[in-house]
């Protein structure tokens, strides 16, 4: 029996900070600006395993919790982002008998812009 069953989504996560953007101003929402079709400056980027049920997963199992999660990745020609995602949950002690592999479609991956440590 489990204390918790996380249910939801799982993604992986890359930030890329940037080096040079101009921030600009539209109806008061600051918006980044890029060069269209430019070829954009980035530093090392961070890849991480995330989402609001794999994140609320990693942090009840390390509260000492018997934690398990029911979320979906895909098995696309064999991704590596299935792989790292069951990994991780495991190492994290997270239970993985519940994690779907969904044939023929990939893992969802999320691309976070970054410019002075903000995301």
């Amino acid at each position: 029996m489990f204390d918790l069953i996380s249910i939801g989504d799982t993604v992986i996560d890359t930030v890329i900070p940037l080096n040079d953007v101009k921030l600009v101003s539209d109806n008061g929402q600051i918006l980044m600006a890029l060069p269209y079709g430019a070829k954009v400056p980035v530093e090392d980027g961070e890849s991480m395993v995330a989402g609001n049920a794999a994140n609320n997963a990693v942090g009840s199992a390390r509260l000492g919790l018997k934690t398990a999660i029911y979320t979906h990745s895909g098995n696309k020609d064999d991704e590596e982002d299935d792989l790292r995602i069951r990994q991780k949950f495991k190492k994290e002690g997270v239970d993985t008998r519940y994690v779907v592999e969904v044939a023929n479609l990939p893992s969802n991956h999320n691309i976070i812009l970054s410019y002075n440590g903000f995301i």
